[in-house]
């Protein structure tokens, strides 16, 4: 077997072998197969690696799509937390982290990429993360009415602060949702520091939630959404930020943001629906495939949830923890809405376990799912 220097550079970037390459090629000749020469060549024991080892791997990877000698493409639904479980071919399983673009097994010499970054156009330019999140949905440029500018000046509002909010938010009303300066008193205004500490709260928050899509409610109190993933949910007016999607990462601007809808007139994806309309739309089919009458409160708290259809016990406890660890007040969220989720996680509990309707004349599978 006679190797080239891309077979050379290899065999270094799997093996970290201290041995030379005149060596490496002596050892090729006996030898049929790569793997094979892979593996006695791991038999030789190492001596300290050199410090350039990360430059060496840097430069290996560098401006490489693919740079395994195979490549495997994985689900999403394969995929957890950002690592995924992959049966190697010593029989082992070893948990793959997805860095970037793709996950990597040096022992198989194989690459694992995310179908969804795999099929996306914008592949190359921006990592899977991104893609998956959406943390870089195009923001156009925000600035400030001018009258209101001078009026957070005059209470001694920072300007460096201002414009790092208007890196992250979409319509400049939110800012005076949080700050509600027209309740503030002239000659006793609240000191600087408390309103910087509102506004670095607006920055905080929109920039962890992840927003992948824009979206248009209506003003009411709660609306039905329709979301991407093909769930119907509710979703509640926060009380300081713009209402949030968790599900499909949709920011939603009330219908009278009026600015706000033509600046970014391109890019809303979602229309959401008030109670009336959604009563008129359910008209002629008032039953589910679950027997759930969607005016019910069953269905009120599942959607809250984000579900449409009776789910265990269990799956609701587990989607509960997720969504507090989003609207906590202790982390930033909205106590409003954190309000709402335990009530509903609160009642649907006790109604699974103590009152669900027809009960007794429902199968044993059924009934066994809310134990």
């Amino acid at each position: 077997m006679i190797l080239n220097e891309s077979d050379l550079n290899r065999i270094y970037f799997l093996t970290r072998t201290y041995l030379s390459k005149e060596k490496i090629n002596t050892l090729a000749l006996s030898e049929n197969n790569f793997d094979d020469l892979l593996y006695r060549i791991k038999q030789h024991k190492w001596k300290n690696l050199d410090n350039d080892w990360s430059l060496f791997d840097y430069y290996f990877k560098k401006d490489k799509l693919i740079y395994a000698r195979n490549f495997k493409i994985i689900n999403e639904k394969d995929i957890f937390r950002g690592t995924y479980i992959h049966q190697c071919k010593n029989n082992f399983k070893y948990l793959i982290y997805i860095i970037e673009n793709s996950g990597y097994c040096k022992r198989c010499d194989t690459q694992f990429f995310p179908r969804l970054w795999w099929n996306n156009v914008n592949k190359e330019k921006m990592n899977y993360y991104e893609i998956k999140y959406g943390y870089n949905l195009i923001k156009n440029s925000l600035t400030l009415n001018e009258e209101y500018e001078k009026k957070l000046i005059n209470y001694g509002v920072d300007k460096s602060i201002i414009s790092k909010v208007l890196t992250q938010i979409h319509s400049e009303i939110e800012i005076e949702k949080i700050l509600l300066t027209k309740y503030y008193d002239i000659k006793n205004p609240p000191p600087p520091n408390k309103i910087h500490e509102k506004l670095i709260t607006l920055f905080n928050v929109w920039n962890i939630k992840p927003v992948k899509h824009l979206g248009i409610h209506p003003d009411k109190e709660f609306f039905f959404h329709k979301c991407l993933n093909n769930l119907e949910r509710i979703l509640f007016q926060e009380k300081y930020f713009y209402t949030w999607c968790p599900s499909c990462f949709t920011k939603f601007i009330p219908e009278w943001d009026i600015n706000c809808i033509n600046n970014y007139k391109n890019l809303f994806t979602v229309n959401c629906y008030a109670k009336e309309n959604y009563q008129e739309k359910n008209e002629k089919n008032k039953f589910s495939k679950d027997h759930l009458i969607k005016s019910s409160d069953e269905y009120f708290y599942l959607s809250i949830l984000g579900l449409n259809k009776r789910t265990p016990i269990k799956e609701i406890l587990n989607i509960f923890r997720h969504l507090s660890k989003i609207y906590h007040p202790d982390i930033g969220g909205d106590s409003n809405m954190f309000q709402k989720i335990v009530k509903a996680k609160e009642w649907l509990v006790k109604f699974y376990k103590y009152s669900i309707p027809d009960r007794i004349e429902k199968n044993n599978d059924d009934d066994e799912m809310f134990k």
